[in-house]
């Protein structure tokens, strides 16, 4: 059905207007003719109404003429399409109209073909006005959402922006104008700029190079900042430009840089330590072991990893052993003097002190061995205990990242080490004595906390790991994971200790991550909105021109409709396939019993109706055939598992595929299996990624199977291909554990 166009006709012939709005009607009958016998009234009509269009007689009564009135409406609204219809211009009317704006010009001629041409002309300018608002609507919307976007846009043109988001100008320090007046590369630091500018020439000739890279860029007050650039070429009617997304990453890089220094440090003191370590599990099976160990023990590094720490005693001293697993495990500071067996079979006495690393979820066990001299043993045996324990404490004293402090049943520091100087800016001796709310807590924190060591105190057991926000010596907020845990000797509680970790970074990348995420939220139900409202009305005007057509058109013409209806359901599918990624991601999937039989059915029935020239046939072994899954999320995966089977038909005959469900190994697996061409041990590795597709002669955009593989990774499962050249395609899949 046409739209509905409300034309204002100005002419002051009472016939001439009767016979054209008659003629108009009768060639479009969706165009309203409303008349007016001169310029003032067509004006208060305009005001009043809603009017689409203007057509007008050259000529009026009254006050004003045909130009005059085109003056006043382009002064009111400037955009409304203005057409003339007269008997008395010529060429020099004509062009004087056309040039103060009217749309187009015609002369009054009697016949049926006039009003044809009017009357198409009257439509073919309304269309091309609300193509233009659109749109203008249409560029205002996206211009809101690049300018509001947390990231630097600019759109780069030459040697210089022509375009800069007020992100960026943020991100730089530079104004807008600023910006764009000047070479972008004078942005850039100069070490970097020679490989930008290597890169923008290579990527505009047409080299596929990385879109996403890391360079260095001067802020305006001369801070050097680790900016993330992501560059794309679009070509337009102006030529070719670079679209280039500008991230500020200076703290992210920094943060992994001070990660992968922490992590060198640990390494190389427990690489060139000249004690045996070991770190194991509480139940003494050994994770690593340095090389002192395996130079005091004989094996290898790689054979203590196979082998428990009671392993190393000698018989008669696994008990002992044993027993001072448990009191670390309870949490106390252990040391002893015992007698381990060399894989030579030798045996060595030696000092060994251990305690608990707390890593949250996880606990293991850190020991400290040093071999004893055999003569004055038992003086030495206590004499290097001692110098064991003074060490231990030493280290733990100058461990750095790791904080420690000692408290009394009070609540009163008794012990700061270096590591909570340096967090937060109290020296030991301004800390020893005094209580949390005299140093980092407010007065609501530093009574949860006496609360907590109270409870530590009387249980004798380590609490679990909390996150605190606490106020260092400057007033800066910060947040550490701490655990508290007991001292105890012949069983009694005689001191507690608090060992916090600086997560400070991590909660700060924490709230960017949840900000990021609503933004892309945000982001997928824009441009779904965006996409499905011209989409509906595609299909719509589509599911119309169908009906009406209906056994008029040739067979190719009723084909190329279908195609096209056949289109606007795959921009739907795509459109519901983003939302769906992005609900996934926020996590919101619920678990419910799916029949796994009837979901695949039902899919089955869709596919056919998309696919009917195919005769496929289809296969089920469901065992089990009833799930916990979430319906929408597996739903997604199957549909696509299976499209993908179909696409993947070769030969004449018509298909067949399988499907089904087994329990292996403690899980359920899901499978699909067609009669395809089967798949190369070369491409199987990238065929879940997006945009991947195992043959450019399949219809598609290769993210389907990456749709899947999203899915059951939402879940915890594994998604994997089976397949031989000419055999077929097996994809599988499992579901959580214990559905």
């Amino acid at each position: 059905m046409a739209a509905r166009i409300r034309v204002l006709h100005v002419e002051d012939n009472e016939d001439h207007a009767l016979l054209i709005r008659r003629g108009l009607e009768m060639h479009d009958p969706d165009l309203e003719v409303i008349g007016a016998a001169s310029a003032e009234t067509a004006l208060r009509i305009l005001d009043q109404e809603g009017i689409d269009l203007v057509l007008s007689d050259y000529a009026l009564s009254g006050s004003m003429d045909g130009l005059a009135l085109l003056q006043e409406v382009r002064g009111r609204h400037p955009a409304m399409p203005f057409i003339f219809l007269t008997g008395q211009g010529n060429e020099e009317v004509a062009s004087e109209a056309l040039r103060m704006g009217a749309n187009d010009y015609f002369i009054k001629r009697s016949g049926f073909l006039q009003f044809k041409r009017l009357a198409i002309t009257l439509r073919k300018q309304w269309e091309a006005h609300e193509a233009q608002r659109g749109r203008e609507e249409a560029e205002g919307r996206y211009r809101h959402l690049v300018e509001h976007v947390n990231a630097g846009i600019a759109l780069a043109r030459g040697d210089r922006f022509v375009y800069v988001n007020p992100k960026l100008c943020e991100i730089l320090g530079y104004g807008e104008e600023e910006l764009t007046s000047r070479p972008f590369l004078d942005f850039a630091s100069p070490a970097y700029r020679q490989i930008i500018a290597e890169r923008y020439r290579r990527r505009q000739a047409g080299e596929n190079l990385p879109e996403t890279y890391d360079i260095k860029a001067r802020h305006k007050d001369g801070r050097e900042l680790t900016i993330e650039l992501t560059a794309s070429v679009i070509e337009d009617s102006e030529g070719i430009s670079t679209l280039a997304v500008l991230r500020d990453v200076t703290r992210e890089r920094e943060t992994e840089v001070r990660a992968r220094e922490a992590e060198e440090f640990f390494r190389l003191v427990f690489e060139q330590a000249m004690e045996a370590i070991i770190v194991s599990e509480l139940d003494g099976r050994i994770l690593e072991a340095n090389p002192a160990a395996s130079r005091l023990t004989g094996y290898s590094q790689e054979e203590l990893r196979s082998m428990f720490v009671q392993d190393l005693h000698i018989p008669s001293e696994r008990e002992l052993s044993q027993r001072e697993l448990e009191k670390i495990a309870r949490g106390e500071f252990t040391g002893f003097v015992g007698t381990g067996r060399c894989k030579d079979g030798s045996t060595k006495r030696c000092a060994v002190t251990g305690s608990v690393i707390d890593l949250g979820e996880r606990r293991l066990m850190l020991g400290l061995i040093m071999e004893i001299p055999r003569r004055g043993e038992a003086e030495i045996e206590a004499r290097i205990a001692e110098e064991a324990d003074a060490r231990f404490k030493l280290a733990i004293d100058q461990a750095p990242l790791m904080a420690l402090q000692g408290y009394d049943a009070e609540g009163r520091v008794t012990y700061w080490n270096r590591a909570s100087e340096e967090l937060y800016g109290f020296s030991r001796r301004e800390a020893v004595g005094r209580t949390l709310d005299q140093l980092i807590l407010d007065q609501e924190g530093a009574s949860e906390f006496k609360n907590l060591l109270a409870e530590v105190w009387s249980s004798g057991k380590p609490s679990a790991p909390r996150e605190w926000s606490i106020r260092d010596r400057e007033g800066r907020q910060r947040w550490v994971l701490s655990t508290v845990f007991p001292l105890l000797v012949e069983g009694e509680v005689v001191e507690a200790f608090c060992v916090d970790l600086d997560i400070t970074s991590r909660k700060e990348l924490e709230v960017e991550l949840l900000r990021r995420n609503t933004e892309l939220d945000a982001f997928a139900h824009i441009i779904s909105h965006e996409l499905r409202s011209p989409l509906a009305s595609m299909s719509g005007y589509l599911h119309l021109l169908r009906e009406s057509t209906a056994g008029k058109l040739e067979a190719e013409d009723a084909e190329f409709l279908q195609r096209c209806s056949r289109a606007c359901e795959h921009m739907e599918r795509l459109i519901e396939s983003l939302l769906q990624l992005t609900r996934r991601d926020r996590g919101e999937s619920v678990n419910e019993r799916v029949d796994l039989e009837a979901l695949t059915r039902e899919l089955w029935e869709e596919l056919l109706q998309s696919l009917p020239q195919l005769h496929p046939r289809l296969e089920t072994a469901f065992h089990p055939r009833v799930v916990s899954a979430d319906p929408l999320i597996m739903r997604r995966c199957m549909a696509n598992l299976l499209e993908n089977a179909l696409k993947h038909h070769q030969g004449p005959h018509s298909p067949t595929i399988e499907s089904g469900s087994m329990v292996k190994d403690g899980e359920t697996v899901v499978f699909v299996r067609d009669d395809g061409p089967g798949i190369p041990p070369e491409m199987r590795d990238e065929l879940f990624a997006p945009y991947k597709r195992g043959s450019t002669a399949v219809p598609g955009l290769g993210i389907g199977l990456f749709i899947a593989r999203k899915a059951v990774e939402s879940w915890g499962g594994r998604i994997w291909v089976e397949s031989a050249p000419g055999g077929g395609s097996t994809f599988l899949f499992t579901l959580p554990k214990g559905d």
